[in-house]
């Protein structure tokens, strides 16, 4: 029978210096400028109070990025989640959601939504397992196809001061 490792991960915002490691590690099918994109829209974000973009760090390597996008309504989305492949099912990507989603209780979030390719069973499977809950469905088209995303959300409880 298998067993995954379960590792012990850091998390922090990200800066700067991380987007080489990351494309690397994380993203390395995809340009270089695609991801330095996507993380510098993140990083400027972070800075306007509108993000909580970080990295996942495991033995002093970056294995993984997240981000958390807060909505004016008491909600926030989680998205680009994503761990180097050679570190999936150890752990990690449940690690980074329940950071996320402590920052999103110390933000006074109430809902928490998340989506995933309707062809990645795994995330999906992963996101009800943490307490999400399928809302809604998304056709996408995509350079090949047509795709679905489905989106969960977790409603997260305020605990009453006694």
């Amino acid at each position: 029978m298998f067993y995954p490792i379960m590792l012990t991960a850091e998390f922090r915002h990200l800066i700067p210096a991380d987007f080489h490691p990351l494309h690397a590690g994380c993203w390395p099918e995809r340009p270089a400028h695609d991801v330095e994109e996507l993380l510098a829209r993140a990083l400027k974000r972070q800075n306007q109070g509108r993000v909580y973009a970080c990295v996942g760090i495991v033995d002093k390597g970056l294995c993984a990025f997240g981000m958390l996008t807060f909505w004016r309504t008491a909600r926030a989305e989680i998205s680009d989640l994503i761990v180097q492949r050679e570190r999936r099912g150890q752990g990690i990507g449940s690690a980074m959601i329940a950071h996320l989603t402590t920052i999103a209780y110390q933000h006074h979030v109430r809902t928490l939504e998340i989506g995933a390719f309707s062809a990645n069973p795994r995330a999906l499977a992963l996101y009800r397992r943490l307490g999400f809950r399928p809302y809604n469905t998304l056709k996408v088209r995509t350079a090949s196809q047509p795709q679905y995303i489905v989106y969960l959300r977790k409603m997260l409880e305020r605990l009453e001061a006694s």
